[in-house]
């Protein structure tokens, strides 16, 4: 189980304004070299071996943590907003699920279906990030679980339903968590999103998946991920996301 990081309080966030072009430059740099190695990490790979039970309930551990820490989260900034928050079940899967969202195909990756207001994972994926994501594994992967659970508290709050949403909440809840999980430096969302859909590609072409087994980790650039994302960091508002 992963333990909460202790980090120092975080310093006012300077406007979007400032941010943006720095933030752009970063993720363009780390895209440009992310697709490189992550290109060349799954080039000529085996398919993926299953995940070993020890593997998947040490998965599971820290994916139920980190959860339930983020709508902890959203219940009590809701509240602070009037309103309450109806917490989503989550189920666990390896390589594909069927999914009401999913229609008569097979679904991959984390991902939130509003059909059920269920969050799905998939306890391989993590396992089988290349060694470019390995030295920032742990928040990595909390932030895309704040990404996928995302969802349903945008959909209570009456949103869109849009990546860019998610997105920003996801930053939210990061900027409220920075002492649990540590400061979130820019460009690390971006990168954690893409090492995550590249992931997520590779496997799904070992069983003939295309781009729409995806779901909504595949919508999107990089950079409007991540621009989304500091949008909510620096705000640290869930209401700052509803026009997103």
């Amino acid at each position: 189980m992963s333990r909460p990081i202790p980090a120092p309080a975080v310093p006012p966030a300077p406007s979007i304004a400032r941010r943006a072009g720095p933030v752009l430059g970063i993720v363009a740099l780390l895209v440009g070299l992310g697709a490189v190695g992550f290109a060349a990490a799954f080039a000529n790979r085996e398919p993926p071996s299953k995940v070993t039970s020890d593997a998947a309930d040490a998965q599971s551990r820290r994916i139920d943590v980190t959860l339930a820490d983020i709508q902890a989260t959203w219940g009590r900034l809701f509240s602070g907003m009037g309103r309450g928050y109806r917490i989503a079940g989550h189920r666990y899967f390896v390589e594909a699920t069927p999914a009401p969202c999913a229609g008569a195909g097979q679904a991959t990756g984390p991902f939130y279906c509003p059909d059920n207001r269920a969050l799905y994972f998939d306890l391989a994926l993590f396992a089988a990030m290349p060694a470019q994501m390995r030295e920032i594994e742990d928040q990595a992967t909390k932030l895309v679980i704040a990404a996928v659970a995302a969802g349903p508290a945008l959909d209570q709050l009456g949103g869109s339903g849009s990546v860019a949403g998610t997105d920003c909440l996801a930053g939210v809840w990061a900027r409220d968590a920075a002492r649990r999980i540590g400061p979130v430096p820019e460009g690390r969302y971006g990168l954690a999103i893409l090492g995550t859909r590249r992931v997520a590609e590779a496997r799904a072409s070992w069983w003939g998946g295309g781009p729409e087994a995806l779901g909504g980790l595949g919508l999107g650039t990089i950079a409007e991920r991540e621009a989304a994302f500091q949008r909510g960091y620096a705000a640290g508002d869930p209401k700052g996301c509803l026009a997103s």
